[in-house]
């Protein structure tokens, strides 16, 4: 090989390099761009969670304080409850799916019984105790 041809391969060499760094530096600096886009989604993400939770639980407690006063669930304290896994059918507070993975709280109403998620049942006693307040002193 001539000095000309090992020069010109010398200088690629050198230009090449100095493209490699400032590839790298580029792609060090996005890397750390998509770092803290990631962590701001995520906080968004949770906010949001969070957001939907509150509505959900919210529109929860006026579905079943609704229920309480249309009499479609008891509204007095109960001496028994059962809870075991859900065996299908729908939750009597939300109208949701019971399915198996949840459990379902029975409780007796009359002579039959409501049945609800173990969280509409929180609500549910939550709400109950209200209306018999709210009841009481009107």
């Amino acid at each position: 090989m001539d000095a000309a041809n090992v020069q010109r391969l010398a200088k690629d060499a050198v230009r090449l390099r100095a493209q490699s760094v400032a590839i790298c530096s580029s792609c060090n600096g996005s890397i750390v761009l998509s770092h803290q886009l990631r962590g701001q989604h995520r906080v968004l993400s949770q906010e949001i969670a969070k957001h939907r939770a509150a509505s959900h639980l919210n529109k929860l407690h006026r579905l079943i304080a609704g229920r309480l006063r249309s009499g479609r669930l008891p509204s007095d304290s109960v001496a028994v409850v059962s809870g075991a896994p859900a065996a299908g059918g729908s939750c009597d507070a939300c109208d949701q799916p019971l399915t198996a993975p949840r459990l379902v709280m029975t409780v007796p109403m009359g002579d039959a019984f409501v049945r609800l998620h173990a969280d509409c049942f929180m609500v549910w006693n939550e709400e109950r105790r209200n209306h018999d307040g709210r009841a009481r002193s009107a």
